[in-house]
């Protein structure tokens, strides 16, 4: 037998420790082009590391193949003391603590609706209500409801201004006037969508056409602001164009070549292939539970079946298999999760029908229930249809042959938190069973894309600022709940959830809402007597705006209260997909020197007002030019044009992170606690995400807005004693997986590719090493295999359990 080397020697000892239980190693993605710890450095890093509380499946033969896997309910006190490390107020281990409720199945409603909805939009059985999809609304969805391209907006009135005729094209390429909805081809009049003209030209539906009557001809999309035509082919230039008409409209142009000089790209959901000719499916949440089908946004439910995702069949008729279990649609099994209470609906469904009876549930809900009100379609899904781009306000798509694909959405959370909860076993379908009520509005949807994109929808004027039309689009959700259910008197809201994630969070929530209801935002601004610090002024919620439809303007709505309330509010993480932190040494990269002192990345205000993150990144960057940061201290603060590079290698490589507001809250603190950064909060009086339920003192450090304060900052840092430091980042590693949505199978996959492919990496490294030895390939396959059995991810600590967690801790304050 020949003799390894050292490193190998190490490698085996730590394995070893692993296979005993006796430590764990964080994993992380693939190399990078920078350098790596020696692997001695590295396995010492790894393993100072703690705990692997879950375990990664082998193929567990469900349709989502090898996934993270949860811990059951009952956890020791030891498991739970290790869980709970470096949390603070005690909401940690409350969840774990509440009896399981017995399974029952979800309640089914039996109430009709007017002419059956029109066959367009979906009747509720709960209250009796139709929910219209885009192009229809009224007690029946059976009035047809334009949203035109247009150069101009109403004002006042509820017809929307279109600048079309009947088939869609612009009355005029050189009339004046220009919204983001300006199209120079034909205009779909229900969704403002662009297409083609020409050879490959759309074909709407003719006019007076009922609602939801599909288009004739799909066409190649434009794209708004995208392929719009420069000059109008007679020499006459149009100043919102981009592209020359030769190239649109030209013989060899987009909309009239099998070869186009040109692409235009398949912006809009459900087009795919390299000319868009390919129809994909589209992005619902839940995807309908695969009852129902997907038009870019809202369900359309099959017969009996009804809810946002369709989870929900009428009283008395028989239950069918969804369209993922059935093989018709095969690409919707890793997006379709039935949450427990449904699925018992339909085991009891199908018992029946069979004749057997009644049909014993086995299994518990777990607590917290939450019940998730199915909202008309205008105030969530209505919007995903309004889009112009299948990568906004979503955070998946469905791309060629039906892959799925994830995008880096800013506000990505507001359509994944309300996918979580659909298919969460914290849900239930009995409101008097709930715990908690969660209120799914779009808020960050309607103000970016839809607002002034064209002439609709509005809350309830025309035009204003786009956070007014949040506040007044809550206040009419608020009511139609009271309408319809008892739950908010009941408790006067204190158990209703509503998530606000645009960038000043809850600051302009209606104060008769925010008063009593618990709200989660990313913006932690504590102050009573706060004032809109956006550099955006269309978000500007300190500017009143008064007209004939809100004669008495909207500010007093919002009157009295903070952005956030420690106790009654929480603070929770921007969405951050596994790929963003794949070169993270908490996500099993090997690890890096971490030789940059001091990191901060991205805008610094050089072409913003001066407001703009109260000046504090741009008095960083000025400091850090002026004083010769980079060279003094090894400090890299600026854009990608100051510090280019790998953005997930830089702050692997960083001792500290900046964590810098932006027009409101900035997501630089998951970032940092994502690549093991200890973060430098410089914000005052504005709690950072989970500040409150963690030890933050522990793994953080807080420094003042001032210049004063911040002129000294990289010397004060170099003064850390390493100790000190390194004490920082092992309580960093106790908290870590807490700042991301990994428990969505979606991500769940997207985490084990990263993951995998990080122990591959090491197995490489334990290769390159053992090369200098004299030890085979089989015993670096067994290294890498013990090291594989242990890299995990914590997923049942996860940024949404951390959530739920909490909820559970305030079930006895909502009452």
């Amino acid at each position: 037998m020949r003799p390894v080397t050292a490193a190998a020697a190490c490698l085996l000892l730590v394995l070893c420790r692993l296979s005993l239980g006796l430590e764990s190693v964080p994993r992380d993605t693939p190399w990078s082009s920078g350098p790596d710890l020696p692997l001695e450095s590295a396995l010492h890093w790894l393993g100072a590391d703690a705990d692997a509380e879950n375990v990664v499946s082998a193929d567990t033969g469900d349709h989502h193949g090898r996934q993270l896997l949860q811990v059951g309910a009952g956890a020791t006190g030891r498991d739970l003391e290790r869980r709970c490390r470096s949390t603070r107020g005690g909401w940690c281990g409350k969840l774990d603590a509440l009896a399981p409720v017995p399974l029952k199945p979800a309640l089914r409603g039996n109430k009709t609706c007017p002419r059956n909805c029109s066959g367009v939009g979906n009747c509720n059985y709960d209250t009796g209500t139709c929910d219209c999809p885009a192009g229809s609304q009224g007690v029946d969805c059976g009035t047809v409801l334009l949203r035109p391209c247009t150069t101009a907006f109403r004002h006042t009135g509820d017809t929307p201004v279109g600048h079309i005729d009947d088939e869609g094209r612009d009355l005029n390429w050189r009339d004046e006037g220009y919204t983001e909805s300006r199209c120079t081809g034909i205009c779909d009049p229900v969704t403002a969508r662009c297409f083609c003209d020409g050879k490959y030209r759309r074909v709407n539906p003719p006019k007076g056409s009922l609602p939801g009557t599909p288009a004739p001809v799909r066409g190649r999309p434009l794209g708004n602001h995208l392929c719009q035509v420069s000059d109008d082919g007679k020499g006459h230039k149009l100043e919102w164009g981009q592209v020359p008409f030769e190239q649109i409209y030209g013989p060899d142009g987009w909309c009239n070549s099998d070869q186009p000089v040109i692409k235009c790209g398949c912006m809009f959901d459900g087009f795919a292939g390299e000319l868009c000719e390919e129809v994909t499916e589209t992005m619902c949440v839940n995807q309908c539970s695969g009852h129902g089908d997907c038009d870019s946004g809202f369900c359309k439910c099959h017969p009996g079946w009804y809810g946002t995702d369709c989870a929900r069949k009428a009283s008395g008729l028989a239950m069918e298999p969804g369209l993922h279990v059935s093989g018709t649609r095969p690409w919707l099994a890793e997006t379709v999760v039935v949450s427990p209470e449904a699925a018992a609906a339909s085991a009891a469904g199908a018992s029946m029908a069979r004749g057997s009876g009644a049909m014993p549930l086995h299994g518990a809900a777990r607590r917290p229930l939450i019940y998730v009100y199915d909202l008309p379609a205008a105030y969530n899904s209505r919007m995903l249809q309004y889009r112009n781009d299948r990568g906004m306000c979503t955070w998946r798509a469905f791309g060629s042959r039906n892959h799925t694909e994830t995008f880096a959405w800013t506000y990505g959370l507001e359509v994944l938190m309300h996918e979580m909860l659909l298919q969460s076993e914290h849900r239930t379908f009995d409101p008097e069973a709930a715990d908690f009520f969660y209120v799914p509005v779009y808020g960050s949807c309607f103000i970016f894309p839809l607002h002034c994109y064209a002439d609709g929808p509005w809350w309830y004027a025309p035009s204003g600022p786009r956070v007014m039309h949040v506040t007044n689009m809550m206040l009419e959700v608020r009511d139609l709940i009271r309408k319809h259910f008892p739950y908010w008197d009941r408790r006067g809201g204190r158990d209703h959830i509503w998530l606000m994630t645009h960038d000043e969070g809850a600051c302009y929530a209606p104060s008769d809402i925010y008063g009593s209801s618990i709200f989660l935002t990313h913006w932690g601004r504590r102050d009573s007597d706060h004032k809109s610090n956006t550099a955006f002024t269309p978000d500007n919620y300190t500017q009143e705006y008064v007209h004939p439809m809100q004669d008495k303007g909207w500010l007093h709505l919002i009157e009295g209260h903070p952005c956030y309330t420690p106790g009654k509010d929480l603070i929770v993480p921007a969405l951050k997909l596994p790929h963003h932190f794949s070169g993270s040494p908490l996500l099993f990269h090997p690890p890096r020197p971490r030789d940059i002192l001091l990191y901060l990345r991205g805008d610094v205000g050089k072409h913003r007002l001066p407001n703009y993150s109260r000046g504090i990144r741009q008095r960083l960057y000025k400091l850090w030019k002026d004083h010769d940061w980079q060279n003094k201290y090894n400090a890299m603060i600026g854009d990608g044009s100051d510090v280019p590079g790998g953005y997930s290698e830089h702050l692997a490589s960083s001792k500290f992170c900046v964590v810098a507001p932006g027009d409101g809250w900035s997501a630089r603190l998951e970032d940092a606690v994502l690549h093991g950064c200890v973060p430098v909060i410089v914000m005052d009086n504005v709690s950072a995400v989970f500040e409150e339920q963690l030890d933050f003192n522990s793994f953080s450090i807080r420094v003042g807005e001032a210049e004063a304060e911040l002129a000294y900052l990289p010397e004060r840092l170099k003064s850390v004693p390493p100790r000190i430091l390194e004490g920082m980042q092992k309580k960093l590693r106790t908290i870590w997986h807490r700042y991301a949505y990994v428990s969505h199978p979606l991500i769940a996959s997207e985490a084990q590719r990263v993951i995998d492919n990080n122990v591959a990496m090491w197995r490489q490294k334990i290769l390159a090493d053992m090369a200098a030895g004299t030890a085979g390939p089989e015993a670096a396959e067994r290294l890498t295999t013990r090291l594989g059995d242990r890299a995990t991810y914590p997923v049942q600590d996860d940024a949404f359990h951390t959530i739920l967690q909490w909820l559970a801790s305030r079930i006895a304050d909502t009452r």
